[in-house]
């Protein structure tokens, strides 16, 4: 959009617009986090030909990054049922007064636990903002390694400032303070995905992402399935996922006839929330299936014709999303890469060729979430309300540090 820069190596700018746009995000953000980390990206959208530098670009990215997790990490916790984080403050507590880290899973998903020992080393005991800090910056971190490393392969260099901007935009912090242990999974299971199992590193990073969530491991060869080139394989993967939906939806229906019986009884007992809520509900159509509605229309004629892979995982992916948008929650577990963590890298792609319609919509919709977010934000009652330990603004410079 500003066009005033050359390459990062033989830049002629002129030195007093350059040193404001530098200082400001940072400048800024000590007094209010919110308007770090949208300033952040609308520079990152508006003075492409300086971002696209990568020094410039990280920069801001790690501004925009340290920002977003402090908006996160305000919001309301431990008085909603329904807050996962309960149950990893409970674990930390018990790392702090010398409990094993081996608490998941029989021990195998030990590595947030093995993150928690290291914070209680290094900074002993922390107030619960502290640490849905750290566990925020540690997952939206790997994360951004991941996009440098790989995710702006076969983009090009005029639009990766572009590709950073729409996925920090619309990364979604707030889940990393929720589902702590998937969502760091998920950064090790794109790694192993762009590295594969033929390599080391592949191996490496899909061990790390079991040792996060043992759920990685089928979801790394579901998802590689949905992206390679056999139709067949992945025709066959949508099919198996409606009959799972099938199998499961009748489970729910007889589950209270099986509760005599040994080991079935069990599974029956779990069963037994799912047949109290209404399976077929339009109240299942969540944010995700909106965003999935906009990038599957704008893919048949915008989408990157270099991320065919990609493609493919937005088309079958988003066909088995919404076949298991009836069984509450599952979509959103297995596609966790999908709507939470790379929804807005998937967005750039299948807009990829209509990037100023893109870049102006962005910066018009960071502008409506600092209105939304911070002048006008009020409070949803619903147990994760945003600016509880701290306001999205202040005079006094760090006042969010605890």
């Amino acid at each position: 959009m500003l066009s005033t820069y050359g390459t990062f190596g033989n830049i002629r700018v002129m030195p007093v617009l350059f040193a404001l746009l530098m200082t400001f995000p940072i400048v800024v953000f000590p007094f209010s986090p919110l308007l770090g980390y949208y300033i952040s990206i609308i520079l990152l959208l508006t003075v492409s030909d300086l971002c696209n530098a990568k020094p410039i670009r990280v920069y801001f990215s790690l501004i925009a990054l340290v920002c977003g997790v402090l908006v996160s990490a305000s919001r309301v916790h431990l008085t909603s049922a329904s807050d996962d984080f309960g149950h990893y403050y409970a674990s930390y507590l018990s790392i702090l007064h010398g409990g094993t880290i081996f608490q998941y899973a029989g021990g195998v998903e030990f590595l947030l636990s093995l993150y928690f020992k290291i914070l209680v080393m290094i900074f002993g005991n922390l107030h619960p903002s502290s640490i849905l800090f750290f566990v925020a910056l540690l997952n939206s971190f790997l994360f951004y390694l991941w996009l440098e490393k790989f995710g702006l392969n076969r983009v090009d260099d005029k639009l990766k400032s572009l590709c950073i901007a729409a996925s920090l935009t619309f990364y979604m912090f707030t889940i990393s303070t929720l589902l702590m242990r998937q969502m760091l999974a998920t950064p090790f299971l794109l790694f192993a995905l762009s590295y594969t199992l033929r390599s080391k590193m592949g191996i490496l990073s899909l061990l790390l992402a079991s040792f996060a969530h043992l759920s990685s491991i089928p979801i790394y060869f579901i998802i590689r399935i949905l992206m390679s080139e056999d139709r067949k394989k992945k025709n066959l993967m949508v099919l198996f996922f409606l009959v799972v939906l099938v199998l499961f939806s009748l489970l729910v229906k007889f589950s209270s006839s099986l509760t005599g019986l040994p080991v079935i009884g069990i599974l029956a007992f779990k069963l037994e929330y799912y047949g109290r809520v209404s399976l077929f509900s339009f109240d299942r159509i969540d944010s995700y299936v909106k965003y999935l509605v906009v990038m599957l229309i704008a893919s048949i004629f915008f989408f990157s014709e270099k991320h065919k892979d990609w493609k493919s995982l937005l088309y079958y992916g988003g066909a088995i999303y919404i076949i298991w948008l009836p069984i509450p929650l599952m979509s959103g577990r297995i596609f966790l890469m999908l709507g939470t963590v790379a929804l807005g890298y998937i967005l750039f792609l299948s807009a990829y060729r209509m990037s100023i319609v893109l870049r102006y919509f962005l910066v018009i919709y960071c502008v409506f979430r600092v209105l939304t977010l911070g002048i006008y934000y009020t409070n949803n009652n619903d147990g994760f309300d945003l600016w509880y330990s701290y306001p999205w603004i202040s005079e006094n410079a760090f006042y969010f540090v605890r």
